[in-house]
């Protein structure tokens, strides 16, 4: 294994896998043992970590799955280093910090520096209440990409547009995809190309839905036609847009046919919890990933009492979970999500 480093590139050259991450765009680019295999799985570690690092929110959004609540709990600075110091930072390309709160955790933006110090790029999603002038400043100056989720349209056009004069190249929209948000989806899709508030946007991003939470109150797409009929407007009007590893499998359904299918496909990420990822909750224990947090069925593992996060990625349940995964062709394990 050789891993490379400068200010723009991290690269990573193996038997089993190589990458390039691009550290100013967030593109990665990987390969298996050829450059004509895909990368399925990484025995170093995760190139991507998730961390919670609040459930503190007052907002009590329908949509969230993780149930953030004004009463919740912070994960301190002191914490988050003793976890990002398990990982094998010459592969951790990313970390994207989940919070409900932009401002509950009072040590948020130290989360940001401290990774920054180690050569890793933070993210944050955030649901643009109570954003700044000030506060997306910060952002722009700390974080790679900012994910405003749009709960509320108004509040979420406005954060973007906050995000892009301070600066930031990054500014996406999360959506809900849901039976019950489509309509919601396709009239965002038209706002990008009309309203000036989102003139800066990046990439409009569809979350699939995860029957948990409060987002158990939705239902899931049961209509592929109409799934369809979403992604072609997209292309229609040149709207960058993405999706979830959730919902890759429905998205390779849905451009079947399509001329370009190939190169598509190559943008085409299914799900890669155990494979490439890993998910770490405010009070430090590892899952699979935030939508199997507290499910039946699926163990945590402490990060805070392992040497080195090497002993969970080779853990007999996480064995367990990416056979599983594997097996069923990187489908989700837990919901029913359609592979088109």
């Amino acid at each position: 294994m050789k891993c490379i480093e400068d200010a723009k590139y991290k690269i990573l050259l193996s038997e089993e896998i190589s990458f390039l991450f691009d550290k100013l765009t967030g593109t990665t680019l990987t390969v298996g043992p050829s450059k004509d295999d895909d990368a399925i799985y990484c025995p170093y570690g995760p190139m991507i970590l998730d961390i919670e690092v609040s459930t503190i929110c007052r907002e009590m959004c329908p949509e969230c799955c993780m149930l953030n609540s004004p009463v919740g709990e912070n994960m301190s600075l002191e914490t988050f280093k003793t976890i990002l110091s398990k990982f094998n930072l010459n592969i951790l390309t990313q970390v994207a910090l989940g919070i409900g709160d932009l401002t509950a955790n009072p040590e948020l933006f130290a989360i940001f520096r401290h990774c920054r110090e180690k050569g890793i790029i933070p993210n944050v999603t955030i649901n643009g209440f109570g954003l700044t002038e000030e506060l997306a400043a910060t952002l722009t100056s700390l974080c790679g990409a900012v994910a405003v989720s749009c709960y509320d349209k108004d509040v979420c056009y406005g954060a973007v547009q906050m995000l892009g004069k301070a600066g930031l190249k990054q500014a996406n929209i999360h959506a809900l995809l849901a039976e019950d948000r489509f309509a919601k989806c396709f009239s965002i899709l038209e706002d990008i190309k009309t309203d000036e508030r989102l003139s800066c946007l990046h990439a409009l991003v569809f979350l699939h839905l995860k029957p948990k939470g409060r987002a158990k109150n939705f239902s899931d797409i049961k209509s592929m036609d109409k799934y369809r009929d979403l992604i072609a407007r997209a292309f229609e009007l040149g709207v960058k847009f993405g999706f979830d590893s959730c919902g890759a499998h429905l998205f390779a359904g849905a451009i079947k046919g399509r001329p370009n299918v190939k190169e598509l496909m190559k943008q085409v990420e299914p799900c890669e919890s155990s494979l490439m990822s890993a998910y770490v909750d405010v009070t430090g224990r590892y899952w699979p990933c935030s939508f199997s947090e507290n499910i039946d069925g699926v163990l945590p593992l402490s990060v805070l009492d392992c040497e080195s996060f090497g002993e969970i990625w080779n853990h007999p349940d996480t064995l367990v979970w990416r056979e599983k995964l594997l097996a069923g062709n990187r489908n989700c394990p837990l919901y029913a999500i359609g592979d088109g």
